[in-house]
């Protein structure tokens, strides 16, 4: 009786450390108190890719244009640092300037001081998607916490 009492009370105490601990962030979440970085990058059969495809990176609420983003080539990114933006869901819009190339491009969050990273690919785009804006995903802030959504 005294070794079952015992079991019992083993498996109750793992239950409750195990409610207890703290659950893993999802993939696609980001807490940082330092903000996020969001990296736009593409690929094509180019030898410069940049040459195959011109792409821009936007931050947007409500069709209104909050943050562009800076960048040569291949590469556009926006910085998103505390209090720059309120608490609220906001478009992640990837503009197509020009293409000329059947093109592939990557969605990259990372947040600034803890470096965790979620990656999304997307494409391919082609000529057809000239001057389109593509809404790939939306950002869901809450204070220093991140949300990567659909």
């Amino acid at each position: 009786m005294n070794k079952f009492f015992l079991s019992i009370l083993l498996f109750s105490a793992i239950l409750a450390l195990t409610a207890c601990s703290k659950d893993a962030e999802a993939d696609n979440v980001i807490n940082d108190p330092q903000g996020l970085d969001i990296e736009l990058t593409w690929t094509n059969d180019a030898s410069n890719p940049a040459l195959g495809a011109d792409l821009e990176l936007y931050l947007s609420e409500n069709f209104s244009t909050l943050l562009q983003s800076a960048g040569v080539g291949a590469k556009e990114s926006i910085s998103i640092t505390p209090g720059i933006l309120n608490d609220g869901t906001y478009d992640v819009d990837v503009f197509v300037y020009d293409i000329t190339k059947v093109t592939n491009y990557r969605l990259t969050f990372k947040g600034k001081s803890n470096g965790k990273v979620y990656i999304q690919d997307f494409g391919p785009i082609n000529a057809n998607d000239r001057f389109s804006t593509l809404k790939p995903r939306t950002l869901v802030v809450s204070g220093n916490r991140y949300t990567v959504s659909f």
